[in-house]
């Protein structure tokens, strides 16, 4: 029912993005699988997928293994919208994963605050970065986060999911300024990643050199 739903609403205009979360948080029972999400979206596909799978990065939380759970159908997205396919497209066994609703149900209680304040100042503006090939040039710079975003460097899911999350939601809605609020985000979380995994090398290597001496 929710994929049938989700995206537009009774009157038959576009649902903002926190109205798609609730629907598809639904009474938080039972299971969501992202296939339900992916058939709900229409052409809106590229920017709500992204932003939903961002999000669970950017909440102040650290659960083993996440960050690659998410990270690669995000790569794979980007991938797809960087080579200017229409709408998304993944695998099988990636639309069948299921997610607890609950915990899409919860997740989308702690975003909602600050997500309605986001929306009141969201409109479509400098369309230019929002054609087509703009979106391919997004698509190549979210490829690579999505990339570094599945890597297991410490302490950089949640600057690479915040700036993954500014830009899903700045295409969805068209707006350009929040867009390139996204990428400008993303270029401080590729450094702050880079001094991350420096920082990670030195302390290994520091470690195998008083094992070793």
């Amino acid at each position: 029912m929710v994929a049938s739903a989700v995206g537009i609403g009774k009157n038959g205009k576009r649902q903002r993005v926190s109205e798609v979360l609730v629907e598809l948080a639904g009474d938080g029972t039972g299971f969501l699988r992202l296939g339900q999400v992916v058939a709900a979206l229409g052409d809106r596909g590229y920017g709500l997928l992204i932003f939903i799978l961002s999000l669970p990065n950017v909440l102040p939380i650290y659960i083993p293994g996440l960050s690659a759970v998410f990270g690669v159908p995000l790569a794979l997205i980007a991938l797809q919208m960087m080579l200017g396919l229409p709408r998304p497209w993944l695998p099988q066994a990636l639309l069948r994963r299921p997610l607890r609703r609950q915990e899409f149900a919860g997740m989308t209680r702690r975003i909602l605050p600050w997500l309605a304040r986001l929306e009141r100042a969201l409109k479509p503006r400098l369309p230019i970065l929002t054609s087509p090939w703009a979106e391919r040039a997004i698509g190549l710079f979210a490829l690579m986060l999505a990339i570094m975003l599945a890597l297991p460097i410490p302490f950089t899911g949640i600057p690479l999911g915040a700036a993954l999350a500014l830009m899903g939601i700045g295409l969805l809605e068209r707006d350009g300024f929040v867009l390139m609020a996204g990428v400008a985000a993303g270029v401080l979380a590729v450094a702050y990643s880079g001094l991350a995994t420096l920082a990670a090398w030195e302390a290994v290597v520091a470690f195998l050199n008083w094992l070793i001496g």
